[in-house]
This record gives structure tokens, C-alpha cells and sequence, in this order.
């Protein structure tokens, strides 16, 4: 049986007061300042109460969102992407932290979302987030109440699934460098205080390797050919190896690297290391810092270091080479991935038909 009875308090607000009592459970309150919260709230409790759910009602009744990223960090978040939880979750926190897990809903998160996107990034910059990064910041607030879900019994279900997710379709037609732009690009990377920015532009820009697998290479991921080189990629984004070919410049930077003084112990060493004198310094170069100076150098705007391997991709497909093919060699999992390039071997395909066209009036003639 439930009972919802209006009070004024101290201050002279109404308050609606509701209580549930069901024969063989401990009687259950909570005080609303709506009605209408007071008859949603009995109507949950109570169906739960009587289906056995009553648990995960109760705990996210009194676990809060901060509460529950706390259990999240510790036990389930995944430890190779702990820094770039960390951040988003801090982000959460500070939205959501004081939530109970019961007033999480899906247009309180949906407002979130919509100051994520028309918030900056930083104090010195004006630059929105894309709609990448705002999916991925949905993705880990959608792991964490999954865990709520499944592994701890917090809640029934997610309010994720009523989020609406940002809108990709201005992200199709992926930014790539022009043939003058990468040659300023170059041009700058070859001149930076840091010795090692040429070669990992060149190895990205080339191969279309991920950043992250290009920073974790070794000498000893390489295979050498005359005229080129194979690089095993053997720490891939979805831990699936794969062997791409180094040709050309960043075949012969890499080349000239080797050739110069390298020891037999050295071959397990990274290739752009932080520290190349320390041998017990396994971290990778930092290249933040140059690789901006490099772009402003260069006179680039609205590029960053992943548009080198969209700009690998798109050559690709503008050669013709199949989407299969070019997914293979970037390490796509899902071959949507690789859609986005189906622009450029349109204009490929395009090409060809009026090249063909062109071939056949002048025959005719």
C-alpha cells in the first residue's frame, strides 16, 4: 500500500511526502518537491518490489553518479585508455557527480551533451569538440552505467538509449592535405627542433598508420627489402596484427637511421624514443609542441596529426585501389570505417568514365 501526503516546510514550500508499505519489505519513503515525481517514484518502486528488483531500485535510490564512477575507476576501467578516461570522466563528475543514479535520465544527459558541444575545449582556444569526440566522451559515461547495469545491479537499465547522438554527416568528406600543403608540411617538419618530426610525418603520411602505432615501433618491427621496408604492426588499436609496406622517402629516412651506427642491442629500442642517449627510458618523444609550430610554420590551419592518415587513405582511393584493400592495410575492424573514402573513388570512378568516353568519340571521329 502507498500513501503520498503534502507537507510545508520551515520556509513555507510544499513538499510531497510518499511512503510504500508491502507486507514482508521494510517500509520505503522519500520526499518530492513535485507530486508527479512522488506517483512516478511509487509506481517504480513498488513494481519493483514485487518482480524481485528491488536491490537495484534501492541502490540507485542512494548511489550516486560519483559514487559509482569511484567503483568504475578502480574495478573496470579499461587501463590501456586510463588517461583518456580519467579526463572524461572528471568532465562527468563535475556535471553529474551529485546525481543519484534514479535522476539520471536521458534529457539530463542530452543537455550535457549539448553544452559539451558548444563549450570550447580550452581557455586559449575557441575550438569546438567534433562530433568524434563528443561520441567517445557518451561512450565512456554508456560503459560506466552499463557496469551499474550489469555488474553491480545499480540500475535496471541505462539512460543512455534515450540519448540522441551527435551528427557525423559534417565529418563524412575527411580533411586531407593538398599536394602544396603537404610539401610546406615537409618543408617545416624537416627544419623542426624536433629531430624526429620529419620521420614520423613521413611514416604517417606514407603508410597511414595510427600515431599510437607509429610512437610504439622498434627497430626490430622492421623487415628490410631493397627498395623497401615491411612494418609489422604489432601493438594495433583492436590488437590485430598486420604488416604494412614503408615505400619511398620514409622508407630511405628510415633507411639512412639504421645505416648509421646502429648496434645489435639497439634493435628492441623504439624509434623515436624520448630519450635516445638512455636506454632504460622506454617513452616515446613528445611532439606536441613541434608538431603545432610545424603547422603554423607551414601555414596550415584546421589539421590535425589523424588527417595525415585520412590523407594516406583518400590518395588510395582515389588511385582506385579497392575499399577492402585500403581498410586492410589502415587496420579498419569494421569496413564502415572505411566508407568515408568512397568520395574520392567516386571521383575515380568518374574519371575513368569520361576518360573511356573521351577514348571512344575520338575513334569515332
Amino acid at each position: 500500500m502507498a500513501s503520498i501526503r503534502e507537507r510545508t516546510d520551515a520556509a513555507g514550500k510544499t513538499k510531497w511526502h510518499a511512503q510504500i508499505r508491502i507486507q514482508g519489505h521494510p517500509p520505503q519513503t522519500r520526499t518530492f518537491s513535485r507530486k508527479t515525481d512522488a506517483k512516478l517514484w511509487v509506481d517504480e518502486t513498488e513494481r519493483a518490489i514485487r518482480n524481485g528488483r528491488f536491490s537495484s531500485i534501492n541502490n540507485a535510490q542512494t548511489k550516486t553518479v560519483a559514487q559509482l564512477f569511484e567503483v568504475f575507476r578502480a574495478d573496470y576501467m579499461r587501463k590501456s585508455r586510463t588517461k583518456d578516461y580519467t579526463q572524461i570522466l572528471a568532465w562527468w563528475e563535475q556535471r553529474l557527480g551529485k546525481y543519484f543514479l534514479i535522476d539520471v535520465k536521458a534529457p539530463l544527459i542530452q543537455k550535457c551533451i549539448i553544452d559539451l558541444a558548444n563549450t570550447p575545449f580550452g581557455q586559449k582556444t575557441k575550438k569546438l569538440r567534433t562530433a568524434s569526440t563528443i561520441t567517445r566522451y557518451l561512450a565512456v559515461l554508456s560503459r560506466a552505467f552499463t557496469v551499474a547495469v550489469e555488474n553491480l545491479e545499480w540500475l535496471d537499465r541505462s539512460p543512455i538509449a534515450g540519448v540522441k547522438k551527435p551528427d557525423k554527416q559534417h565529418e563524412l568528406i575527411p580533411r586531407v592535405l593538398s599536394p602544396d600543403e603537404e610539401e610546406r608540411l615537409l618543408a617545416s617538419a624537416a627544419v623542426s627542433e624536433n629531430k624526429f618530426l620529419l620521420g614520423i610525418v613521413l611514416i604517417a603520411v606514407r603508410t597511414g598508420m595510427r600515431f599510437s602505432e607509429i610512437m610504439r615501433l622498434r627497430w626490430n618491427d622492421f623487415e628490410w627489402e631493397k627498395s623497401h621496408a615491411l612494418i609489422i604492426v604489432r601493438r594495433a588499436k583492436n590488437n590485430r596484427q598486420r604488416i604494412v609496406p614503408l615505400p619511398h622517402d620514409a622508407f630511405q629516412y628510415c633507411l639512412d637511421r639504421r645505416q648509421n651506427g646502429r648496434a645489435e642491442e639497439e634493435e628492441t629500442q623504439l624509434l623515436f624514443p624520448n630519450d635516445p642517449v638512455d636506454a632504460k627510458d622506454v617513452r616515446p618523444i613528445d611532439i606536441r609542441t613541434a608538431w603545432r609550430t610545424c603547422l603554423r610554420r607551414a601555414k596550415i590551419q584546421g589539421f590535425r596529426f589523424h588527417h595525415l592518415r585520412h590523407t594516406c587513405a583518400s590518395r588510395l582511393a582515389a588511385l582506385g585501389y579497392s575499399l577492402p584493400k585500403i581498410g586492410e592495410l589502415l587496420g579498419h575492424q569494421d569496413h564502415r570505417s572505411t566508407q568515408i573514402y568512397t568520395h574520392f573513388s567516386k571521383d575515380h570512378a568518374v574519371k575513368m568514365v569520361i576518360d573511356g568516353a573521351n577514348v571512344r568519340t575520338s575513334q569515332t571521329q
